[in-house]
This record gives structure tokens, C-alpha cells and sequence, in this order.
């Protein structure tokens, strides 16, 4: 799984604590901005 796709897990989930952790370390990895975003929103 990647780590935009966590992220979007763990806002369905509602696990809004580990959401800024994972956005960094999608953001570290290379992802844009816009696609975390996005994927945050769909």
C-alpha cells in the first residue's frame, strides 16, 4: 500500500492523529501535494 493510499485509509477511518505523519512521509517520498490532497478527499 502506498502511503497516499494510507493516508485516505486512515481518513476514511476516521484516525485523524496518524494523518500528518503519513501526509510527511508521503510528502518525503516524493508525492505532490495535490495527489495526498486529492486522495484525502475522494
Amino acid at each position: 500500500m502506498s502511503k497516499i493510499e494510507e493516508v485516505k485509509a486512515k481518513v476514511e477511518a476516521g484516525k485523524s492523529k496518524l494523518v500528518p505523519g503519513l501526509v510527511q512521509e508521503a510528502l518525503d517520498e516524493g508525492s505532490a501535494p495535490g495527489e495526498i490532497l486529492q486522495a484525502m478527499v475522494d
